[in-house]
């Protein structure tokens, strides 16, 4: 971090080398991947989703959020959920377009090298507010009144809820957070995948703070890594202030200044340009968690900068 940037005139100035999918070798945090529940019965840990990575982007402004994620995932793939918990109803959509290869060309250091339907009867205590097919996903917007309630519902609709994510889905409920469950529909071609990456999907949402939800993410079995592009909008002669949250298990906080400031350009941003159009700060959080650590969500609070930090 030596400083932040403004837009340049041409794109080459901005240019890296990308990969198709991945956005470094090492991402990941924030929902949950649940195995069907026969598979689960049958070969319990060994049916675990793991997800080694996933991207994410917030784009928070007003009171409202944008969370766009995109997960990768190691286990037989041929069936399972994936659970998203947020503070309010969240619209749900895909997101074309590749935001992800654009945020990292801005941010980037010139020298940095089968599926089917949620289906079955109404389970008594969840609220099923909205149901519809999503690029590659099915997804059920939910709203539980009771914890039990939203555990009978994911079970009764073949998945299983491993004893590690239920205490944080009981503390989402509690709060009345809303659940985005979404099936995941693997082409013929890939069944028994062991790994893959997901399609960008968006949750819009109203919510009193910029938040990335990461306690449902203590379920995963295995260590990962939690990166975050936080877009934030910024009046045209204002200075961007820093962000700060705090990575839990240490005493400090984290507090990051904008990598990039400008308006982005439709000939080499347009995917941001659609989503933030007008002045920007792009920030970067990353950060390496073990399951255990994930005992609050991330919140990302806008904090004066000291001279040497600007």
């Amino acid at each position: 971090m030596n400083g932040r940037r403004e837009a340049r005139a041409s794109p080459r100035t901005l240019a890296i080398a990308a990969a198709a999918i991945t956005l470094a070798p090492s991402l990941f945090a924030d929902g949950t991947m649940l195995p069907e529940e026969a598979l689960y019965r049958k070969h319990r840990q060994n049916a675990l989703i793991n997800e080694p990575e996933q991207k994410a982007v917030i784009y928070y402004r007003n009171g409202i959020e944008d969370l766009i994620i995109s997960p990768r995932f190691e286990g037989p793939a041929s069936r399972f959920a994936w659970v998203i918990p947020v503070p309010s109803r969240p619209k749900v959509d895909k997101l074309d377009g590749a935001i992800f290869h654009e945020l990292e060309r801005l941010t980037a250091p010139a020298d940095r090298p089968r599926g089917g339907t949620f289906g079955g009867a109404p389970t008594k205590g969840v609220d099923v507010l909205e149901r519809r097919t999503v690029g590659a996903y099915d997804v059920a917007v939910l709203q539980a009144g009771q914890s039990d309630a939203l555990v009978q519902w994911l079970r009764e609709n073949g998945f299983a809820l491993v004893p590690e994510v239920e205490g944080p889905m009981r503390a989402y409920v509690q709060e009345r957070w809303t659940f985005v469950a979404m099936r995941v529909n693997v082409p013929d071609a890939a069944e028994g995948l062991r790994t893959g990456a997901l399609a960008p999907i968006r949750l819009t949402f109203r919510s009193a703070r910029c938040i990335y939800p990461l306690r449902v993410s203590s379920a995963n079995p295995k260590p990962f890594a939690v990166t975050v592009f936080v877009v934030t909008p910024l009046d045209p002669d204002a200075d961007p202030v820093g962000l700060r949250t705090i990575p839990h298990g240490l005493a400090t906080s984290w507090v990051g200044r904008a990598l990039w400031v400008g308006e982005p350009a439709r000939s080499y941003a347009p995917t941001l340009a659609r989503l933030a159009p007008g002045r920007v700060a792009v920030y970067l959080f990353h950060w390496n968690y073990r399951p255990e650590q994930c005992s609050a969500d991330l919140v990302f609070t806008p904090t004066p900068l000291t001279p040497d930090r600007r």
